[in-house]
């Protein structure tokens, strides 16, 4: 069953700081939402409100950051019709109301230790309904801050294991501190990312291939002697598949296809021999064709990955293999950490990885001023780079920034923050 799509489709906030109103409506054509302002118009603040009123995690402070930005209401209308309203009777007051759609569920925020043990208990009782709710939804809204924390549920990390049902995913808690990633430990992530991503993408192809040899074994004349090619046309395929898994294989997602071995003993074949071995050949190239097509998704992102990001980079080169990870050398062969790069580098092989590795199963990802180090060349071309790593996922990238650099490609997707007579200005 697939995930549902669900999107924020329109952000209301009223007295914001005191200072600001704001109506935002995001594009339907668009995968991006930015915010773009001054310092201090409140773009990292409706990041935070927004990623804290959606995480569903409870006991883990998120209703408690929305209580330490002053504003009277906050909106979100997501694009499954839900309206998540959050209220206070004025801006000074840390309590307030989080409302579904139509009060259909109402829960009271205020500091613990001012509730006696009953209303307590009542109130909880609504909150387990509001966190279950917001797990329903499944969003896994992420924050990139400014500061390059990720902010992300502790249950991100997981291991694969294989039943007799197939491959799943079982979440390994971790008692680090994850709202602090360091580069290295991002970079670590996403070699365990691409490597999952290979194993899920090989079992998919499996899957595949199990109904391949089903749909032969149903069709017995699948390989009458009017279908079967010849040997030449076989040759001319297989040299089309090898030319295709080229980079497969340079991102360590396969391996060579067809060795010199197999290739020779074909040629060997006698027309009374290749009848009989026909079926056989062309079956195991439908198979190889299937773990391509399954692998396919995942050898686009790590094609755009290697595309961008070395566009970027100065005297060096980033190498990506499932496998072996990540590798940066410089123009002299030098294998260099990451953190020997520049703080730009750093910026960037920071957020592409991050961006890359929870398009698979993120619905919302926020960054905050992803400009920070970026020379303008790099700015123009950085939401460029985004679009591309999201490929087919149905993601919506919410950005907050004041680069006219970064925003001006996607000008069409751009909420201006600030005081009514600067929008006028």
């Amino acid at each position: 069953m697939e995930k549902e799509i669900i999107r924020i489709t329109k952000i209301e906030v009223k007295q914001l700081f005191g200072l600001y109103d704001y109506e935002i409506m995001t594009n339907p054509n668009s995968n991006f939402l930015i915010f773009y302002g001054d310092n201090g118009c409140g773009k990292s603040s409706i990041l935070s409100i927004i990623y804290h009123s959606l995480r569903p995690e409870p006991k883990e402070g998120h209703r408690t950051a929305i209580s330490k930005i002053p504003f009277l209401s906050f909106t979100i209308k997501l694009s499954n019709d839900e309206i998540i309203e959050i209220c206070r009777k004025s801006i000074k007051n840390r309590e307030y109301s989080i409302i579904f759609s139509n009060k259909r569920l109402e829960y009271h925020w205020k500091e613990k230790e001012e509730f006696d043990f009953l209303s307590l208990n009542k109130n909880e009782k609504v909150y387990n309904q509001y966190c279950d709710y917001l797990n329903k939804l499944n969003l896994n809204t992420v924050f990139l801050d400014a500061n390059r924390n990720i902010n992300i549920s502790t249950d991100d990390d997981y291991e694969i294991i294989r039943t007799n049902k197939g491959v799943i995913r079982v979440p390994q808690y971790d008692d680090s501190d994850r709202n602090s990633l360091s580069l290295l430990g991002v970079v670590k992530d996403f070699h365990r990312w691409m490597h999952k991503s290979m194993i899920l993408g090989t079992d998919e192809g499996n899957r595949s291939i199990t109904n391949e040899y089903l749909t032969i074994l149903e069709s017995a004349s699948k390989h009458s002697k009017n279908e079967k090619l010849t040997i030449e046309n076989v040759k001319k395929i297989i040299k089309e598949l090898e030319d295709s898994s080229e980079l497969y294989i340079k991102y360590g997602l396969t391996v060579e296809l067809f060795p010199k071995e197999f290739k020779d003993k074909i040629n060997t074949l006698s027309d009374s021999v290749w009848d009989t071995m026909y079926p056989i050949i062309d079956s195991y190239i439908n198979t190889l064709k299937l773990r391509l097509v399954a692998l396919s998704s995942l050898k686009y992102k790590l094609e755009k990955m290697d595309e961008y990001i070395n566009s970027f980079f100065s005297n060096k080169t980033l190498e990506i293999n499932a496998n072996e990870g990540l590798i940066i050398r410089s123009s002299n062969g030098t294998v260099l950490s990451p953190e020997q790069l520049s703080s730009g580098e750093k910026q960037i092989l920071f957020l592409f990885c991050r961006v890359i590795s929870c398009a698979d199963d993120s619905l919302i990802v926020m960054i905050d001023e992803p400009e920070i180090s970026l020379n303008i060349k790099w700015q123009e071309k950085f939401l460029e780079a985004i679009n591309a790593f999201i490929g087919k996922n149905n993601v919506q990238i919410i950005i907050a920034s004041h680069s006219i650099d970064l925003i001006n490609p996607y000008i069409e997707s751009v909420a201006r923050l600030g005081k009514k007579e600067d929008k006028n200005a």
